[in-house]
């Protein structure tokens, strides 16, 4: 008989920075074969939500559960702000990004696993905003990211030495407000992040500006993110990835999230 497994999401400090308060969701408890830590950067939209009652739900969320189901192990989550994800990685806090960006820019940190799911890069501004994705429309504006991302890196790299004024933020919903109240003009991020946030409420009074960037610098897809020495988890995680696609189920998850 199939095992349930123990699912654990907790919400709070670690060694590294992370949210003040903390929250934890526990399913069901059954026996496990191995406990696995997964660190995800805090209420990013489609990439991670919580359900009213407090359970952990979103793209992120569903497929790791996916994954570890075929795995048979039993996990947890840790949220944390973006750039705090590759030192807790370091530090033996967590055992797996989900997810992190495929750039040069990581390689030396980490090894990254087969490809999740393709993604872009797009500004957001404030409608009827005249804005555009290029130098010359954003010398002298104020383009808030999140900390530690591609797009920070993006936007300090190609922008910053034109006269952009690059302004990073920990946690997603505080980048949001900063647009919102007019502290940034706008904001760079990936296209599945901006693709939910501009589909749900707080994301009235938004929207794109221009077209995806395309730049080394920003990557074109994710994957997953473990330490170099754990190459048996990083064949685990691959093999289990290319079991799940072939199902049923990660074909409907990949058509509600990825579209």
């Amino acid at each position: 008989m199939r095992q349930t497994q123990m699912r654990t999401w907790v919400w709070g400090e670690m060694l590294v920075k992370a949210p003040d308060s903390i929250q934890t969701w526990v399913p069901p408890l059954d026996e496990a074969l191995q406990d696995l830590r997964l660190g995800t950067a805090v209420e990013v939209p489609a990439t991670l939500n919580r359900q009213f009652k407090g359970a952990p739900s979103g793209l992120a969320i569903e497929l790791m559960q996916m994954l570890c189901d075929q795995m048979e192990m039993r996990y947890s989550w840790v949220t944390q702000s973006y750039a705090a994800l590759i030192p807790a990685l370091q530090c033996h806090q967590i055992d797996v990004i989900v997810p992190i960006t495929l750039t040069d820019r990581y390689c030396c940190e980490l090894e990254f696993s087969d490809v999740l799911y393709p993604v872009g890069t797009r500004l957001v501004v404030r409608v009827r905003s005249r804005i555009q994705p290029t130098v010359r429309a954003l010398r002298g504006k104020r383009v808030g990211v999140l900390r530690g991302t591609t797009q920070e890196a993006f936007a300090l790299e190609r922008w910053r030495w034109d006269g952009v004024i690059v302004r990073s933020y920990d946690v997603h919903r505080d980048v949001i407000h900063a647009i919102k109240v007019g502290e940034i003009d706008a904001t760079l991020q990936d296209t599945l992040t901006t693709f939910a946030l501009l589909s749900r409420p707080e994301g009235r009074g938004l929207a794109y500006a221009g077209p995806e960037l395309d730049d080394p610098i920003l990557g074109c897809s994710v994957a997953l993110g473990v330490r170099k020495s754990d190459l048996a988890l990083l064949e685990k995680l691959n093999q289990a990835l290319a079991r799940i696609r072939t199902t049923d189920a990660y074909q409907a998850l990949s058509a509600r999230y990825l579209v």
